[in-house]
């Protein structure tokens, strides 16, 4: 509501008018600076493993398969999962294939705000294995045992800390006395065969080159673990910013993995080949074609990212005390794209958590959420958020700065008609899906310029 006093014009907040007007004309003189400015060619910075649990990444990159998405593959390489996440949050990758545990450390780190689980990649593939002369016989032989895992708070990582501390035994650190210690794959074999460490737990293929060049024997198959044997061991994570920016580019990501997935499962025996010649350009090193055979056969390759079992992982790790607070997961999945494109291939959609809010960070802010704002408007004005972000952050600036957007699943967004700005509600995941498909969005139209009025939809 507007207000007439002896001041001048004002908002009922008792703002004055000339604040928000002195914002747009910065805008839009920005905006014009900008105008005639050339658009920057698309590109994804995708992260994954050399890993046979991450044979999507592995088969897409050496066979162009992930090439016509509309944006241009950029490979990153990770030996871990916390690495991976962590160019995820400083903004160095846009989207990664890793594991559950740094999903949700960085989850949490970010308090929600930087990524989240677009897809399913892998399930199975890990488990603890053991030199035969360690002693271990059984789950009582642990005490003054050392166990590696790849990294500390990796998957792996807290799979082992969770399986321990269910049978009775403490870490070193805690005063306990069983040893867990971080090593990389390639450590941990060496490590292994000189008898320096007692057992791994860790994922394929290190998990067959330990029982086979390491002369091992597997103690425990973690899908024993799990209602069905089945677990998330690797997943597809977004950047908040690059999905609501590129939904088209990740929709399309998303239909390439689809068919990926697919191939594979068609024919393992007839991809290894192709799999351990990409692994070996990454790595240097190929593998025995019995490590491998027998490595794939314990994955099972799917766009389902059980969500079920990283919500049962994160319960797990917090009663062992690895998280301080009971972790909120809300708004970590976002699937839409996902089940759009598995009904137009006529198959059952994945199931997940119902979408939260974004967590607010300390401050009270959302920063993704303002993020997706942005790119909203963006949409609706028929541009690229990626290709012209200076342009579209002066259109929507004065917004972001004069009011935050209310609810869940919306934000307000600023828009123009002929040439007066006015605000209109915009339902995320409706934006998401209608421009992943070139159609117009619709719903929640501009209200008077310049107010908020009856013509706003605001949810309670």
């Amino acid at each position: 509501m507007i207000l007439r006093t002896s001041r001048g014009p004002r908002f009922a907040s008792g703002r004055p008018l000339r604040h928000l007007a002195a914002v747009m004309v910065l805008s839009i003189c920005w905006l014009g600076s900008v105008s005639g400015s050339e658009p920057r060619t698309r590109e994804l910075r995708l992260g994954y493993f050399p890993n046979i649990t991450h044979a999507q990444a592995l088969y897409a990159k050496a066979t162009g398969a992930f090439d016509q998405i509309g944006a241009r593959i950029r490979w990153t390489a990770f030996n871990a999962g916390p690495t991976a996440i962590e160019s995820l949050l400083t903004d160095s990758i846009d989207a990664a294939f890793v594991g559950p545990g740094p999903t949700l450390n960085g989850y949490l780190k970010s308090r929600g705000e930087k990524f989240v689980v677009v897809a399913g990649s892998a399930s199975g593939g890990a488990g603890l294995v053991i030199r035969p002369d360690s002693g271990i016989q059984n789950t009582g032989d642990f005490g003054g045992k050392i166990i590696a895992t790849p990294q500390m708070g990796n998957s792996q990582d807290i799979a082992a800390r969770v399986w321990l501390a269910a049978h009775g035994y403490e870490l070193r650190e805690r005063g306990g006395n069983v040893s867990l210690i971080p090593l990389s794959n390639a450590d941990q074999l060496t490590m292994f065969r000189k008898k320096q460490i007692d057992g791994a737990w860790t994922v394929e293929p290190w998990l067959s080159r330990l029982e086979i060049e390491g002369r091992g024997r597997l103690f425990l198959d973690e899908a024993s673990l799990w209602p069905g044997g089945r677990y998330v061991t690797t997943h597809l994570v977004m950047s908040r910013v690059y999905l609501a920016s590129n939904p088209a580019v990740v929709r399309r990501l998303l239909a390439a993995l689809v068919e990926v997935t697919e191939r594979i499962n068609a024919d393992k025996p007839g991809v290894l080949k192709l799999l351990n010649e990409q692994m070996r350009r990454d790595t240097g090193h190929e593998l025995k074609p019995e490590v491998l055979q027998k490595a794939i056969s314990r994955v099972e390759f799917t766009w389902d990212p059980l969500s079920a079992s990283l919500a049962g992982l994160a319960d797990k790790a917090y009663r062992i005390h690895f998280f301080r607070t009971p972790p909120a997961l809300e708004g970590l999945y976002s699937l839409t794209l996902l089940n759009d494109v598995l009904r137009t291939r006529d198959s059952a959609p994945v199931q997940g958590p119902v979408p939260g809010p974004v967590p607010r960070s300390a401050d009270g802010g959302r920063r993704g959420e303002l993020q997706s704002k942005a790119a909203a408007f963006n949409a609706d004005s028929g541009s690229d958020w990626g290709e012209n972000s200076r342009r579209n952050l002066a259109m929507v600036l004065p917004l972001l700065l004069w009011r935050r957007g209310l609810g869940r699943g919306g934000h307000l967004s600023l828009g123009f008609m002929g040439r007066r700005p006015g605000f209109r509600w915009v339902d995320e995941e409706a934006v998401l899906s209608a421009r992943a498909h070139g159609q117009p969005i619709s719903g929640g139209g501009l209200t008077q310029p310049g107010s908020l009025g009856a013509g706003t939809s605001e949810p309670a």
